[in-house]
């Protein structure tokens, strides 16, 4: 399993920005995520994540819909880099338990035309979040394979304000709570 985070390429900027974290980066249930000791400045940032559910390699857009069959809320904590630590701030992008995903939901019967997500006080635009995993899969799955348990996130958005440690962080999908974790 992987987790695809990234940013896809739009009719307006022809670039996509794509990193590929390990299955250790996934924080498992019930653990706190703990900031770093570091120099660089951690950040966290929320996204909606689809869970793929099927084999795909060379996916199609108008089928890439075919391909998820969950989504959940997760933050993300990566480092923002000073002079000092610029090899922090690269390396935070692959460190374990990094990424907190919350409880997966179902998409079948789901309406994503209505849903609406946030973590904290942040929103997240569900269906265009959505719209835009389909299409960073389907640009991903060109050169590599997308396999079942692949987790796809993008357009991650900075929380605002930022925990502090010692805080809870939560989630909301339609006023139910998808996602609770501590920052130490």
């Amino acid at each position: 399993m992987k987790v695809i985070i990234g940013t896809p390429d739009t009719q307006q900027e022809r670039r996509c920005h794509v990193d590929i974290l390990p299955d250790s980066a996934i924080l498992r249930d019930g653990k706190p995520l703990f900031l770093p000791m570091t120099k660089a400045v951690p950040s966290l940032s929320a996204s909606v994540a689809f869970r793929a559910g099927r084999l795909g390699k060379n996916i199609a857009p108008k089928f890439a819909p075919r391909y998820f069959d969950a989504f959940a809320l997760c933050v993300r904590m990566s480092a923002t880099a000073d002079e000092d630590a610029f090899s922090a701030a690269e390396l935070s992008r692959f460190a374990d338990n990094s990424l907190v995903v919350g409880d997966w939901t179902d998409l079948e019967g789901f309406d994503t035309t209505t849903a609406s997500a946030d973590i904290l006080s942040t929103r997240l635009p569900f269906g265009v979040m959505m719209q835009r995993a389909l299409t960073l899969m389907a640009e991903v799955s060109r050169f590599a394979t997308i396999k079942m348990g692949d987790i796809v996130a993008t357009d991650p958005i900075p929380l605002s304000p930022q925990p502090q440690t010692e805080s809870i962080v939560t989630g909301r999908v339609n006023n139910i709570q998808k996602l609770r974790f501590r920052i130490k």
